[in-house]
């Protein structure tokens, strides 16, 4: 029996011998919560402190995915949103992929108009708790768009953990299994419970790439000026720092010069057959 629930009924009841036997059902009942108390808070304290040591979206995902791969999910993604002028999801970029088993078959990156994805209006419709779906298919929640640009994220079985700080959303986690599931009570308790807890360490994450983002932006464009400082033609200085902008992101780059007639004609000529290689 619990230790709390032994002091709760010593002081209440006094011995156990004293505790109704028409009572029994009830107290074992008790005892079971407590038990599975424990168990989540365990659980959710090792991936708190797990998490603080993940230092990639796809590391934080097979953390935050334990309690599901525990249960034999067979994949999950964790998706951002960028949010409209409304503040509401316009915009899905996928950035993690686990699977059970073989390669991901997506990249990450790849990015979804919501607007044009019906069933991601699921992804949205519980903004504070998890959703437990059992069976997609009896529930209507399958589309042939989901399928064929999502397969094989879109199971029989999902829960939908939804990500929000402040009352913003930041993204979603999906959690697919390949076959119907009844979700216990214990389990909806921890995936409930996994929504705050996400939602922190994903938008905190978030915020600190954007800030490294801007932080290199910043430092480009600073080295970028240092560099071209020395020159006074105009000419040269596009040129230089066109130049210099390819050499910090490693790709081909070019400038184009002229009046707006002739950069439009140019535009053309090189959808028309043009190499765009020159002009560099």
């Amino acid at each position: 029996m619990h230790q709390l629930l032994q002091r709760q009924l010593k002081r209440h009841i006094g011995q156990f011998e004293s505790i109704p036997e028409d009572w029994q059902d009830f107290v074992d009942a008790v005892d079971e919560a407590y038990h599975q108390a424990d168990a989540r808070t365990g659980i959710l304290y090792d991936i708190s402190y797990s998490l603080s040591a993940a230092e990639t979206e796809d590391e934080m995902l097979q953390i935050l995915a334990r309690p599901a791969i525990e249960a034999g999910v067979n994949s999950a993604r964790l998706l951002y949103f960028d949010l409209d002028e409304t503040g509401e999801p316009e915009w899905a970029e996928l950035v993690a992929d686990w699977r059970r088993e073989g390669e991901p078959q997506m990249s990450g990156g790849s990015r979804f108009y919501l607007p044009d994805l019906p069933s991601a209006r699921r992804w949205v419709a519980s903004p504070d708790e998890a959703q437990l779906i059992s069976d997609t298919a009896t529930e209507g929640q399958v589309n042939e768009y989901v399928e064929s640009a999502l397969a094989p994220s879109v199971g029989r079985a999902e829960v939908i953990v939804p990500l929000r700080q402040v009352g913003r959303w930041v993204g979603v986690i999906i959690f697919a299994w390949d076959e119907p599931r009844e979700f216990g009570e214990r389990e909806a308790q921890i995936y409930n419970a996994l929504v705050g807890l996400a939602s922190l360490a994903v938008a905190s994450r978030r915020q600190f790439e954007r800030a490294q983002a801007r932080v290199r932006r910043e430092q480009l464009l600073r080295e970028i000026t240092s560099r071209v400082r020395s020159f006074t033609d105009p000419d040269a200085i596009a040129r230089a720092a066109v130049r210099e902008l390819g050499a910090a992101l490693g790709r081909s780059t070019f400038v184009r010069l002229g009046s707006a007639e002739e950069l439009s004609q140019a535009s053309v000529a090189q959808r028309d057959g043009g190499d765009g290689r020159d002009m560099a």
